[in-house]
């Protein structure tokens, strides 16, 4: 039997290439917390979402709205929520699911640049991008 952290994986993975839409939540355009919201209820995670957010959500409690959520940030986990602050930012603005292959750890994300749902291997890059991870299966 699958668990839920894998369930929250396959649904996540389920939309690759799917575009990018501020604030979407549906199967065919999703935004970064899109994404996370329709994986985590698809594992069978209850989680509330957010709407009515601008396109810097940190300005609007990100990591607050997480941690209330899901309790402090931790160590990365598979299956976990990884909070990203883009490069001269001043503040996170972005989050993803992590994932392992095993080997390396793996981000999967909605974004407006390249503007669908992507996976790919975190190089050095990413990981100096990623601020926080939440783990929404704790508890």
């Amino acid at each position: 039997m699958m668990s839920a952290r894998d369930a929250c994986i396959a649904a996540a993975r389920s939309m690759l290439g799917v575009r990018w839409r501020h604030q979407g939540r549906q199967p065919w355009a999703v935004d970064c917390l899109g994404l996370i919201v329709l994986a985590l209820r698809a594992a069978g995670r209850d989680v509330a979402d957010r709407t009515g957010y601008g396109r810097d959500p940190q300005r609007d409690g990100l990591s607050a709205a997480l941690a209330a959520e899901f309790g402090p940030p931790g160590e990365w986990v598979h299956g976990g929520i990884a909070v990203i602050q883009w490069a001269g930012a001043d503040l996170p603005s972005h989050v993803a699911i992590l994932a392992t292959d095993g080997d390396h750890w793996r981000l999967i994300h909605s974004y407006s640049s390249p503007g669908c749902v992507v996976e790919h291997r975190v190089d050095e890059h990413w990981r100096g991008l990623i601020v926080e991870v939440y783990d929404p299966w704790l508890g």
